[in-house]
């Protein structure tokens, strides 16, 4: 039977898909040479890399903005009191604690000494209740705060000298 004219149909994606069915090697081998004319022109063009260290989008990158442009967070730092007889509460024990508080209190680039003594600091305390952790920062950038703990630990020093009994 003849095809007529009304036989065809008149959108474009079905006289394409019609020509390239008819045409089969032409419509490959233009798709092939399309796909090598993008690879060469996109390789002209080149790719831009996104710096790691910018900030990204959104509330994370706000938040990456601040704190690199000048938000310095202290050096958290703290000193382990231990003993294999004595707990927490007992006079020694809570004398070595008082001991080193006091101590490094006197150090200039402490600041902010949480005692596990104190109240709602429970949580620095074992559950054992053999050791004990007393919390502190060092003033100033992270990034510096190794060159300020010499005097810290000559504190921890001398509290460990002052109460042999316990490994502070």
């Amino acid at each position: 039977m003849p095809r007529t004219k009304s036989d065809h149909p008149r959108n474009l994606a079905a006289r394409m898909g019609r020509w390239s069915a008819a045409h089969w090697k032409t419509a490959t081998f233009g798709w092939l040479a399309f796909v090598a004319v993008a690879f060469a022109v996109g390789g002209q063009v080149g790719t831009k890399n996104i710096d790691p260290n910018t900030s990204g989008p959104g509330q994370s990158g706000r938040m990456d903005r601040i704190l690199d442009a000048g938000f310095k967070l202290p050096d958290d730092e703290s000193v382990l009191i231990q003993s294999g007889s004595a707990r927490a509460g007992t006079p020694a024990f809570d004398a070595a604690v008082r001991d080193v508080v006091a101590r490094i209190s006197n150090v200039a680039a402490v600041q902010n000494i949480k005692s596990p003594l104190a109240p709602g600091n429970a949580g620095q305390v074992a559950k054992s209740g053999h050791a004990a952790l007393v919390e502190f920062e060092i003033q100033g950038d992270k990034t510096n705060a190794a060159d300020k703990l010499g005097p810290v630990l000559d504190s921890v020093k001398e509290a460990q000298r002052a109460h042999p009994g316990l490994f502070i």
